[in-house]
């Protein structure tokens, strides 16, 4: 499996990424990695929100046309939907 490494702003840790999007407005950059969430402000990519759930790789990421639910799938077979307003 291709990984991009993605060096997150201002600091040196990287991030290994397995799928990413951004929200409808561009305002956050989301991204699946070995069992979280990872949502970053687009405007200064500092850390917003983390969504724990899955055990394995986050595989896919789906942001709902009303922008209300964000779906996440992993390689652990399972599908999260995440209420998007309130981020859990």
């Amino acid at each position: 499996m291709n990984e991009i490494l993605f060096p997150k702003m201002h600091e040196i840790p990287i991030f290994r990424i397995s799928t990413m999007m951004f929200t409808h407005e561009s305002d956050y950059f989301i991204f699946g990695n070995e069992s979280d969430i990872t949502i970053l402000t687009t405007c200064d990519f500092q850390l917003a929100y983390t969504l724990c759930g899955h055990t394995e790789w986050v595989r896919s990421l789906a942001l709902s046309p009303d922008g209300t639910k964000l779906a996440s799938g992993s390689y652990d077979k399972s599908v999260i939907i995440w209420d998007w307003n309130s981020k859990n």
